[in-house]
């Protein structure tokens, strides 16, 4: 069975190709989009490898939050996490973070989320961000 080049090999080899022999090949404005390219592939390889378990960190962070909800398929990640942040938006919206305990548990979980989220988007950033809380 053949199992090389895997998908993340593969999509650095593009990422490469357009940022060493693409771009620079190019004029301005071509040379930034061919760099915009090679950026969003390396965004998407860092979602490929880190989605799974940020994912299930925010379910966790969101579960804790609102304990009502039980444990479902892996299938259903996505759905949950989905239907949690709507309930956790509505109960921004009306005020019940606004103080006290839970206002300090949701800061700490949107933290939490949000690093997950940069060190997936943009690495640099999310290590700034961690030295911020």
């Amino acid at each position: 069975m053949q199992d090389r080049p895997n998908l993340d090999e593969l999509l650095a080899g593009v990422e490469s190709f357009l940022k060493k022999q693409v771009a620079p090949a190019l004029d301005h404005p071509l040379y930034f989009h061919a760099l915009v390219a090679a950026n969003l592939l390396a965004i998407a390889r860092r979602e490929l490898a880190g989605e799974p378990e940020a994912l299930e960190r925010e379910l966790a962070g969101l579960q804790g939050l609102m304990p009502d909800y039980q444990n479902h398929t892996d299938a259903e990640l996505v759905q949950r996490v989905a239907a949690l942040n709507k309930e956790l938006s509505q109960l921004i919206r009306q005020g019940a973070a606004d103080k006290g305990p839970l206002r300090r548990r949701v800061l700490k979980h949107l933290a939490n989320t949000l690093e997950d989220k940069l060190k997936i988007s943009n690495p640099a950033m999310a290590e700034v961000a961690g030295e911020l809380y």
